[in-house]
């Protein structure tokens, strides 16, 4: 392959481990540390538009999205 693209390495963990893994190490709060990426397809407006209010807040991204998803989750349960 060309340029400058680099594969990434991909967990080669079993199945049964994946859909049953082993704690992860929490931190004071018991938030698990460890973080998986996540991807996704979203409009472009929608993408531009979300950037822009996380920098306006000073906020990351990702932060806002684990925040958004938590929130969703949360609202399941109910």
């Amino acid at each position: 392959m060309q340029g400058n693209y680099t594969p990434i390495r991909r967990d080669p963990s079993p199945l049964k481990d994946v859909l049953n893994p082993q704690p992860d190490d929490k931190n004071a709060n018991g938030v698990s540390e460890r973080k998986v990426m996540l991807s996704l397809r979203v409009p472009a407006i929608l993408k531009r538009r979300f950037k822009a209010e996380a920098s306006a807040q000073g906020r990351r991204m990702e932060e806002c999205l684990i925040e958004a998803i938590g929130g969703w989750l949360e609202s399941q349960q109910s």
